[in-house]
């Protein structure tokens, strides 16, 4: 197992590889549980990451790539 000082330079090298848990990715994105489990459902969210048969994960990068789509210009929210 790695160092708690080698994990934090990992980190630092590479955030976008961080973990995030399927609840700790629903609180970042102020989503409850339910929203997060349906937009995942309809492949409305981000890639995920299976860790378990029961367990689910998201990288930060992919919250980065997955918001990023999400964004729109203030032009079209005026158009909706």
């Amino acid at each position: 197992m790695a160092t708690p000082k080698k994990a934090a330079a990992v980190t630092r090298e590479y955030p976008d590889d961080r973990m995030l848990s399927f609840h700790q990715w629903c609180k970042l994105n102020g989503l409850s549980p339910a929203t997060g489990r349906r937009l995942i459902s309809a492949g409305n969210g981000p890639n995920v990451v299976q860790l378990s048969p029961r367990r689910i994960g998201i990288t930060v990068g992919d919250n980065r790539a997955w918001r990023a789509s999400k964004t729109r210009t203030f032009a079209e929210v005026q158009s909706d």
